[in-house]
């Protein structure tokens, strides 16, 4: 960690970073990551903190600085990849590992309420300006579906998915490939890049993650995980559950299907909220990369999917 300490000493957040201190991050730079990461511990951060073996800055930090990490840490660390995430024996290690995060109580005894909506609703309020006709950002205008169309849709999703009675734990809420360490030695994964980090809908943080398959930079839908696939990575997920909290008994079909469903309904929600995350780093984000386009696909993939996903029937 000394190398750590030496690198920390002369960063400094970016005046960027200022802008909202609260809030989670639009592609900051390193020294904002790790400007956040010490000096504004949230309670979910903390939590996750005193309950994930290892050290959170040490993973956060290699999340960031890989040719550092390359060069510094000689082990058998990778990062998990779009053409081994569907394999079978890292499916049951990430549903096990995720299924130990969500089964972390909440602190103080609280009962922790899903701040997804309030996030989605800050997100929406910062892009507005962008959808009215003195904007001049006529790409968004065109590509993006109306603001009225996207409030339409969100107040629809919170009715309908509020509904669904999926429990409110600690979640990752970006968990991507790359936010995925896997120790092929030793056979374990961890978790990088909590900044995101939050009480949420159990099957959003699912859903998100198997949007993920997709990617990021080269968008595949087709590798998002087929039903078989989706049901093994449940089952394990759903007894690594049993397991952590003690409860024990075999998972049943039942609780198997009336997840699936659940998730899938919820990657409705994850794709909505990274497609007002792009339209955010569209404007403000210096990083060259095509957000505005990227949000433009995940609208679409809402709207492609919305009518397969509503006629998923819950179990009896």
């Amino acid at each position: 960690m000394d190398f750590l300490l030496d690198l920390l000493k002369g960063l400094k957040p970016t005046s960027r970073s200022m802008m909202h201190p609260v809030e989670t991050f639009y592609g900051f730079s390193l020294s904002t990551i790790i400007f956040a990461t010490l000096h504004q511990q949230w309670p979910c951060q903390k939590l996750l903190e005193r309950h994930t073996p290892n050290s959170f800055l040490y993973y956060s930090f290699l999340s960031y600085s890989q040719d550092k990490w390359k060069n510094v840490c000689k082990c058998s660390l990778g990062l998990i990849c779009l053409h081994n995430v569907c394999l079978p024996s890292l499916c049951r290690l990430i549903a096990t590992e995720l299924a130990r995060i969500h089964c972390i109580h909440a602190h103080n005894g609280c009962i922790p309420k899903p701040n997804l909506w309030v996030k989605m609703r800050k997100y929406m309020a910062l892009v507005s300006s962008e959808f009215t006709p003195e904007a001049k950002n006529t790409r968004i205008q065109k590509k993006v579906p109306p603001l009225e169309t996207l409030e339409k849709e969100m107040a629809w999703m919170k009715e309908y998915l509020s509904e669904l009675n999926s429990p409110t734990v600690l979640c990752h809420n970006d968990l991507l490939c790359k936010n995925i360490i896997y120790n092929e030695k030793e056979g374990w994964v961890k978790f990088i890049d909590y900044e995101y980090s939050s009480y949420n809908y159990q099957a959003f943080d699912i859903g998100n993650h198997f949007n993920e398959f997709a990617g990021v930079n080269e968008v595949d839908y087709s590798l998002y995980p087929d039903q078989s696939l989706q049901f093994q990575w449940l089952r394990t997920y759903l007894e690594a559950c049993k397991q952590f909290t003690k409860k024990g008994g075999e998972v049943t079909d039942n609780e198997v299907q009336l997840l699936y469903v659940q998730v899938n309904k919820f990657s409705l929600a994850s794709h909505f909220f990274w497609g007002f995350w792009a339209l955010i780093q569209a404007k403000y984000s210096t990083i060259d990369f095509d957000f505005l386009g990227y949000s433009v696909l995940r609208f679409n993939q809402y709207f492609k999917m919305k009518p397969q996903v509503i006629v998923l029937q819950m179990p009896a």
